[in-house]
């Protein structure tokens, strides 16, 4: 089945995760959208929409860096959301991710923990629910995560940036069916630059290889061209037309 991802990050003490369903407007100042809140944890921090439980209907994954866990929200087919589900992360989740990391048809979750510099990741049970986390240490304050194939066998991995300026990469180690997740570092990164967040992977050049982009400043974003499986050119800057948060 495809799966299709989405991403919000989120700042904030607490909030509320709000389901836009659409609805007649038979007054001036009715809101199109009835809006249906749903709490989630503390300091919520990054959502992403998935389909988890294989319904055809995008789901929800929080991560709450104020009390170290992830929240599941499961849909229903009339958009209507299902009492949420927390799970156990290790401290400050900061930012979440979804893949089939072992390729038993189920999406699992990872999310880099920064204070406990590391990644929690809960393997999926194909239903909504999720296995209790393993971790995998990833040493700089590990800030986003972006999952895709960086050494050709068809099997998702890891980059990760920190806030010490690296980028970590891991190879995918988990065998099909695991129920235990397993990473084998690659290399480092070393940028020279103050902080590196929100990771990502594409293929910008068009040569097979995914490559890495990632925010480095305020007003800056680098690019690091994938050149054979597993190594990158030196980054490529370019200014961004006004500040990024």
């Amino acid at each position: 089945m495809r799966h299709y991802l989405t991403r919000v990050h989120l700042w904030a003490s607490t909030a509320t995760l709000a389901l836009l369903s659409p609805g007649a407007a038979h007054a001036q100042h009715t809101p199109i959208f009835p809006v249906p809140v749903n709490q989630t944890g503390e300091n919520p921090t990054s959502i992403i929409t998935i389909d988890l439980d294989n319904n055809g209907v995008p789901d929800a994954i929080v991560a709450n860096s104020g009390e170290s866990s992830v929240s599941v929200f499961l849909s229903n087919d009339d958009g209507s959301i299902r009492t949420r589900q927390d799970y156990e992360t290790s401290e400050f989740p900061v930012f979440v991710a979804a893949h089939d990391l072992n390729g038993d048809g189920a999406i699992d979750i990872v999310t880099p923990t920064f204070s406990s510099n590391g990644l929690s990741i809960l393997l999926g049970n194909g239903d909504g629910t999720f296995a209790p986390k393993t971790d995998v240490i990833v040493f700089g304050h590990p800030d986003s995560v972006a999952i895709a194939d960086f050494n050709n066998d068809n099997i998702p991995d890891f980059a990760v940036s920190t806030r010490d300026g690296t980028i970590e990469l891991f190879i995918n180690a988990t065998a099909p069916g695991d129920q235990v997740s397993h990473l084998n570092k690659l290399d480092s990164i070393q940028t020279n630059l103050p902080t590196l967040t929100k990771l990502t992977a594409a293929d910008l050049d068009n040569n097979g290889l995914k490559d890495l982009i990632t925010i480095t400043s305020s007003t800056n974003i680098a690019i690091f061209l994938q050149t054979t499986p597993g190594t990158f050119a030196k980054p490529i800057f370019h200014a961004t037309a006004i500040p990024i948060t």
